[in-house]
C-alpha cells in the first residue's frame, strides 16, 4: 500500500469517528478536503453521517476548503444528511450518549464497512494490515469510548452549514 492510501485510509477513519485533531494535521499534510471515500462520497459527507457526529470536524474540513454543497452520487450534500439524522433523533433534551458500537463488555462492534475496510488492508498489504487493525482498532474504541451528544452536534453541524448556504446563495 503506498503512503497516498494510506493517508487517505487514516483521514477517512479519523472523519469516522470524530478524530478533529487528527483529521486538521492530515489537512495540514496535503489531504484535499474534497478526497471522496471508495463509495463516492466527498469527506464532508462522510463527517455528515458518521456514527458519531463532530462539529469540530466538520469545522475543520470547511476551514480547509471543503465544498458543502458537494453532493454524493444520490444527489444529497452533507446539509441534507445531516438534516436528516437529527429529524430522525426528533426533538428533545441534548442527552450524553454512550457509543452503541460498543458491546456489553466494551469491546467494539464495527460496521460492515469498517469490516470490508479491514478486509482489503489484509488483501492489499498483508505484511502490514495487522498492525494498521490494531491500531485503528485501539483509536476506534477511544472514540466510542467518549460520551457524546449527536442531537447537540447534528444541530451544530446544520446550522454551520446552512449559514455557508445563505452566503452562497447571496453571492
Amino acid at each position: 500500500m503506498n503512503i497516498r492510501a494510506w493517508n487517505r485510509r487514516r483521514f477517512f477513519g479519523s472523519i469516522r469517528v470524530g478524530d478533529a485533531e487528527r483529521v486538521r494535521e492530515l489537512l495540514a499534510e496535503g489531504m484535499d478536503p474534497n478526497t471522496c471515500n471508495r463509495h463516492g462520497r466527498p469527506a464532508l459527507i462522510v463527517a455528515a453521517r458518521a456514527l458519531i457526529p463532530e462539529s469540530v470536524v466538520v469545522d475543520a474540513l470547511l476551514d480547509a476548503g471543503a465544498d458543502p454543497q458537494a453532493t454524493d452520487a444520490d444527489g444529497r450534500t452533507a446539509l441534507d444528511y445531516a438534516r436528516r439524522r437529527l429529524a430522525r433523533l426528533g426533538p428533545g433534551p441534548d442527552h450524553v450518549h454512550r457509543s452503541p458500537t460498543l458491546d456489553e463488555h466494551g469491546n467494539v462492534r464495527l460496521s460492515e464497512e469498517e469490516r470490508e475496510m479491514i478486509a482489503e488492508w489484509h488483501r492489499d498489504a498483508p505484511e502490514t494490515a495487522a498492525e494498521i487493525e490494531e491500531i485503528y482498532t485501539q483509536e476506534r474504541r477511544k472514540a466510542a469510548l467518549r460520551q457524546f451528544m449527536p442531537r447537540r452536534e447534528l444541530r451544530i453541524i446544520v446550522r454551520r452549514l446552512e449559514e455557508l448556504g445563505e452566503r452562497s446563495e447571496i453571492q
